[in-house]
């Protein structure tokens, strides 16, 4: 991960709110306004112990003052939310990116938010631009109880509140997304956040009542990277250099081995962060972040997780 920090925050709060959830709010050091963000967009938090982890900012985009983040402590996790939950305490300085967007809104008659657990934060950004700027949108947020739903008491007295609406796993009456999205599926766009398994539900969902894969928009909280396959070939245009990408080495591997510096951050396929444009060969796509169209146009790959179907794939590095 060669990411440079470029601010630093200080702790301001931290507080709990949910089971093994717990929200900070992240000021600038010496008070000073932060850099604007839209909806959608994260901050790359720089950890003791090396970590850099990539967490979605969930308060209003209209905030200066302070960047909100929640972070769920995930034991299984690769590490980093562990050191937030365990080394983070008011008044520490830590280290971030500015803003980054790899989940941006688009302009639409109607937005419909569906947010799965710890994948509310983004969502709730959304919900705050929709509202401020006047335009039509729903929220949906599904969590395994209400132990673990994060800002249920917030979200209730939000000015917003009558577009909320929180579920359950045991609810007499689920979700039903198809249901839901049957009414504006010719101008909905839909963004979904959560894990992977509910994405798809809903996005199966929408696709049901004829929601164009254009329409869709989602942020998964992780991959898992799959690097098998044959060598083949990096050429790297600026550089003029030609790297090996060995067998279950995956792209990120072999440039950094060779010395070459290269901003990555989850290293899963998920943040974007790796996005690399490419200007020849035909890659095998295998990051949650493009969309479909974006992968057909292969103007674009995820070095930490794909591969390549040509034997030899030209990068803009």
């Amino acid at each position: 991960m060669n990411e440079q920090p470029e601010l630093s925050l200080r702790v301001a709060s931290r507080r709990l709110v949910a089971e093994d959830i717990l929200a900070f709010d992240l000021v600038e050091s010496n008070g000073g306004l932060l850099p604007a963000f839209e909806p959608g967009a994260h901050i790359n938090l720089h950890l003791p112990g090396g970590h850099i982890r990539s967490y979605s900012l969930y308060g209003r985009p209209d905030e200066r003052d302070r960047y909100r983040i929640a972070v769920l402590r995930a034991e299984d996790g690769r590490g980093g939310s562990k050191v937030v939950h365990d080394a983070l305490q008011n008044g520490d300085v830590v280290m971030t990116s500015a803003p980054a967007n790899c989940f941006a809104l688009v302009e639409a008659p109607m937005t419909w938010l569906f947010a799965g657990g710890i994948g509310i934060t983004p969502l709730i950004c959304m919900a705050w631009s929709m509202w401020l700027r006047g335009r039509r949108f729903a929220l949906h947020y599904c969590a395994r109880s209400a132990l673990k739903m994060a800002f249920r008491d917030e979200l209730a007295n939000l000015p917003f509140a009558d577009s909320v609406h929180l579920h359950f796993n045991d609810d007499v009456l689920p979700l039903d997304p198809a249901s839901a999205l049957r009414e504006s599926a010719s101008e909905a766009h839909v963004y979904t956040c959560g894990p992977a398994g509910f994405i798809d539900w809903i996005e199966q969902a929408a696709r049901s009542v004829g929601i164009a894969g254009s329409q869709l928009h989602h942020e998964r909280f992780s991959g898992e990277t799959d690097s098998s396959g044959p060598e083949f070939e990096v050429y790297l245009a600026t550089s003029k250099r030609r790297l090996p990408v060995r067998p279950g080495e995956t792209m990120l591997e072999a440039i950094t081995r060779a010395g070459i510096s290269v901003n990555a951050v989850c290293e899963q396929g998920v943040c974007g962060a790796c996005l690399t444009p490419v200007l020849d060969g035909k890659p095998d796509h295998r990051d949650q972040v493009l969309t479909d169209e974006e992968r057909e146009a292969n103007r674009l790959v995820a070095l930490c997780c794909s591969r390549s179907f040509s034997t030899c794939l030209t990068l803009d590095l």
